[in-house]
């Protein structure tokens, strides 16, 4: 990122849309961290209900079959 921000052309910044689209990825940049944290928040919050489900159903056949 740093390569290609100093490789950058000045007259680049003259251009219309230019810093949106600056904006716009660093706004990325920033979020990203956060969207990631929250994902895996929501995949543990899945996973621990449904951990006793699987165990239970593992077991019972077993159980039944006795």
């Amino acid at each position: 990122m740093v390569e290609a921000a100093l490789g950058a052309e000045p007259a680049t910044d003259d251009r219309p849309g230019c810093s949106d689209a600056h904006d716009i990825a660093d706004r990325g940049a920033q979020v990203t961290p956060e969207l990631v944290e929250e994902a895996q928040d929501v995949l543990a919050a899945a996973a621990t209900p449904a951990s006793p489900t699987v165990r239970a159903a593992r077991t019972m056949p077993a159980i039944s079959w006795r």
